[in-house]
């Protein structure tokens, strides 16, 4: 890759993020706190929900380096991944566990699609895309640990962290807007790529932020009834895929 090259920044990366922006939490972090300690019930729904999850992001991993994938609208995939968030998070009280299931993994079939067209159109190598994986999972698991030791101390993280995380949620959404809008120049064209390196280490530090609310809000109970397993599995698997195009989006700089 050239020097030219490099200082780019990406419109295709640049766009896809926001997508992936606009999906997270918006519709996910919506909660009614109950008051559980983290029984052995709740560590067990835990571990369920994270077998969900890691099916999920390996259907997504598998999609995404497929080379048969049919060539889907980016802008149809975003409204159709967007009302299954809707869905699951709206009326998940009145879907069977089954169709929720399904409707998961149609979401992380469409998200499959459009990390398969990032890869594309950026050319990332396989090697860099297994690389940040691993950096994301390590983080991941780090932050989860962290959610986990918070709430052995008694700390309950609640309506004011999620206030915390939301802001800066939209403020990445904002910054984003503004960086696509900024009409690049070769005068310009540093100081863009300063601002999205910028953008994507603060959505790295956010999105390990909600990794930590997360895990904390689950094993207070938040989502522990009979229909709540998919709920929560869709909360950590947005966090996960968010950490993973920040931290992508980083590393190809």
């Amino acid at each position: 890759m050239s020097a030219t090259t490099k200082k780019t920044v990406k419109p295709n990366n640049k766009y896809t993020n926001i997508i992936y922006t606009i999906h997270i939490h918006i519709h996910i972090h919506i909660h009614i706190h109950s008051h559980m300690n983290a029984t052995a019930s709740a560590r067990t729904f835990l571990f369920f929900v994270l077998l969900i999850v890691i099916g999920q992001l390996c259907i997504t991993y598998y999609v995404m380096n497929r080379t048969n994938n049919p060539n889907i609208n980016i802008i149809l995939s975003f409204i159709l991944s967007l009302t299954i968030i809707i869905i699951l998070t709206t009326f998940h009280e009145k879907i069977p566990a089954p169709a929720q299931f399904l409707l998961f993994t149609l979401f992380s079939y469409l998200f499959g699609l459009l990390f398969y067209q990032v890869k594309q159109s950026n050319q990332y190598s396989q090697e860099l895309i297994n690389e940040v994986i691993l950096s994301t999972i390590s983080v991941f698991i780090s932050m989860a640990i962290v959610g986990f030791l918070l709430l052995s101390m008694g700390i309950r993280l609640g309506f004011k962290v999620w206030i915390v995380l939301f802001v800066g949620l939209l403020s990445i959404i904002i910054s984003r807007i503004i960086l696509i809008l900024t009409k690049t120049t070769p005068d310009n064209i540093n100081k863009k790529t300063t601002r999205h390196k910028l953008i994507s280490a603060f959505g790295i530090f956010l999105f390990s932020g909600y990794v930590i609310y997360d895990t904390n809000i689950i094993l207070q109970g938040t989502y522990y009834n009979k229909n709540e397993h998919i709920r929560a599995a869709l909360s950590y698997y947005l966090d996960f895929v968010n950490l993973f195009s920040n931290n992508l989006s980083l590393s190809d700089m």
